[in-house]
């Protein structure tokens, strides 16, 4: 289910504060809505207290596919929104993949990996590629993958301008998983236009669709040669990078003369934005 650490009230989310009837026993020694007095990650944040955290339900898609998520997010302060996912399991602990790193382990908690703290700058300008915590990469950023189960973590920072924190205020997160994807052809390829580590039968690596997002198709067609009539090209490997493939004869042995065609798909590309993520060449 899903959990948070604030209270609902008229369909918004708020943050509690940590202020309760052990700290302050009567009504007239309440004098704001909110106090915070937690000292935990005020070195690393700069105000007592922490940020407003909503964890999602574990979302089932039915079935595993190649999807990247659209989020629209409306908050008081700024957001940033922590996507889990895996194709196998549904409890969410393992084997699992997380993008879009706030802190290293996910709980408030935890040492903060983006470049900046939430609210300080906006989202989507500095918080890109890998975030280090002890010597251990984080990926910051955001793109499609393959998955059945998929969870949100959205945190929420609102700071005012003596840095102590404020009423941060969660009132949506919309999701949209979308499958559409983008097309790039490689015409008349030879091996000279490919990298070629030391491997048997010999890989060639370089194809892909550019910036964009995991591939989720790939085919190769060989032209015709005289020399190798049964040329078999074979895909040896199809990640967020490119394709990796190998070209043989029925034989399974290396042909070092060929020229193909080959035809990819992948998820287009997404970024972080200061209302969640969305696709970076517009809407379908």
């Amino acid at each position: 289910m899903a959990t948070h650490n604030g209270y609902v009230s008229g369909g918004r989310l708020l943050h509690k504060g940590d202020i309760t009837w052990a700290d302050k026993t009567a009504w007239s020694d309440y004098t704001k809505w909110i106090e915070y007095t937690d000292t935990s990650i005020e070195t690393e944040t700069g105000a007592k207290g922490t940020p407003l955290r909503f964890e999602s339900n574990i979302i089932d898609l039915g079935a595993v596919k190649y999807v990247y998520p659209v989020i629209r997010v409306g908050v008081d302060g700024h957001q940033r929104t922590v996507i889990e996912y895996s194709e196998v399991d549904s409890n969410m602990i393992s084997p699992k993949t997380t993008i879009g790193y706030y802190t290293h382990n996910n709980a408030i908690g935890g040492a903060i990996v983006t470049y900046t703290v939430l609210d300080y700058t906006e989202p989507g300008y500095t918080d890109a590629g890998n975030g280090v915590y002890s010597s251990t990469n984080y990926d910051l950023g955001y793109m499609g993958f393959k998955a059945r189960y998929i969870r949100l973590t959205t945190y929420v920072e609102y700071f005012d301008n003596n840095n102590q924190r404020q009423q941060p205020i969660l009132y949506n997160v919309n999701t949209e998983y979308r499958h559409d994807t983008v097309e790039r052809v490689l015409e008349d390829a030879i091996p000279g236009d490919f990298i070629q580590p030391t491997s048997t039968p010999q890989h060639y690596i370089g194809a892909n669709t550019g910036p964009d997002g995991p591939l989720t198709a790939v085919n190769i067609t060989p032209h015709h040669n005289a020399l190798y009539p049964d040329t078999q090209p074979v895909i040896i490997e199809k990640s967020g990078a490119g394709v990796t493939f190998a070209v043989v004869d029925g034989s399974g042995n290396d042909i070092v003369d060929w020229t193909v065609d080959i035809a990819m798909k992948s998820l287009p590309e997404i970024h972080e934005t200061p209302q969640g993520v969305e696709r970076v060449r517009g809407e379908i």
